[in-house]
């Protein structure tokens, strides 16, 4: 059961609430869920920890908020897996010794940005599972012009070795997608 929790009880909070609850009703996303607290924050950027946080900028958009969703899980399964994503990202420092740091093209700072460059393949995976191949190219899209732009642009550009990778680490959830 999903403890939703909302940091003001504006309107738009109870909206992200509500389409949020539709969302894991109409897609089974139970493969996909290490943590069942979630607050939702006006204006806030969606995060992992203490709490995984969503906000409210896109709620307009189902598939954007179910990937805020997916992608701030995935931040609580790799903290499962510490040993194997540590490893992961030596073998992705190795890959790409330089990597931006900072909004918009890479995470918060360059140990960030190698742990997106695991976690971002699983979040496509995963939305590939729920949503189909069109869909999730369609969030990746939007997220490689919004955010983490190098970061969701090496997805789509070096996918076979990331999910190499991935398989290689025993980090895969479910059976790999591949990015169109």
């Amino acid at each position: 059961m999903l403890d939703i929790s909302l940091e003001t009880d504006a309107q738009e909070e109870r909206a992200v609430a509500a389409q949020l609850r539709d969302l894991l009703a109409r897609f089974d996303t139970s493969r996909y869920w290490w943590t069942n607290r979630v607050r939702i924050a006006a204006g806030e950027l969606p995060h992992s920890h203490p709490v995984l946080t969503v906000g409210t900028r896109q709620y307009d958009n189902e598939h954007m908020l179910l990937a805020d969703f997916i992608h701030e899980q995935l931040h609580w399964y790799l903290d499962e897996r510490d040993e194997q994503c540590s490893a992961a990202m030596s073998d992705v420092r190795r890959r790409f010794p330089a990597v931006p740091a900072g909004y918009p093209d890479g995470a918060r700072d360059e140990t960030s940005t190698y742990l997106h460059l695991v976690l971002c393949p699983l979040e496509h995976v995963a939305l590939t599972d729920l949503l189909g191949d069109a869909a999730a190219d369609r969030v990746r899209a939007f997220w490689q012009q919004d955010h983490y732009r190098w970061i969701y642009q090496t997805v789509e550009d070096d996918w076979q070795y990331l999910s190499a990778m991935l398989q290689r680490h025993e980090l895969l959830p479910i059976a790999l997608a591949s990015p169109r």
